[in-house]
């Protein structure tokens, strides 16, 4: 006699081929959970390139501008020499997230404050002005730019201006 194949005996096939897909499936989501916690979280944000956009002399003298990355990529340390009015210095600043995990921009810090209080009259009538990435949040892996251009102004004040300035990152 022939034995007919009974729609009971595909269905408990059916679920016992579910059942060993599901168990391969958690066993395999268990092991990269595990590495997953196992791996540490690293947190990475700096300054990573400086690139010089334009010059303008106003005069026969080019400014000088000079801009190293210290600390580890945390602090730009510049020295600026301009000349003339209408001297002007462009700068791409590129800020990246190196780590692991997400990193928020919160502000970018000064030193010495020319823009504010008694420091912007000692270095007048130079204008110091930077765009504005607070509040931006970095992926791992991004970058975002921050344009800083250094401006002499026109002005009855004339005459070679030197001075140092640092902007450094605070950032979450």
């Amino acid at each position: 006699m022939k034995k007919k194949i009974n729609i009971k005996d595909i269905m408990i096939v059916i679920l016992c081929f579910t059942i060993i897909c599901l168990g391969i499936g958690f066993i395999v989501i268990s092991v990269n959970l595990n590495s997953l916690k196992n791996e540490k979280s690293n947190y990475d944000l700096k300054f990573t390139d400086v690139t010089n956009i334009s010059t303008v002399g106003g005069g026969n003298k080019k400014p000088v501008g000079d801009i190293k990355i210290t600390k580890s990529g945390k602090l730009l340390d510049m020295n600026f020499t301009l000349y003339n009015p209408r001297d002007e210095l462009d700068y791409n600043i590129t800020i990246e997230n190196r780590g692991t995990i997400k990193a928020k921009i919160i502000d970018i810090m000064e030193s010495p404050e020319f823009a504010k209080g008694n420091m912007k009259n000692n270095l007048l009538p130079i204008s110091i002005t930077y765009s504005d990435v607070s509040d931006t949040i970095l992926d791992p892996g991004d970058s975002t730019t921050l344009k800083l251009t250094v401006l002499y102004n026109y002005s009855t004040i004339i005459g070679m201006k030197s001075f140092k300035y640092k902007i450094g990152l605070l950032s979450k």
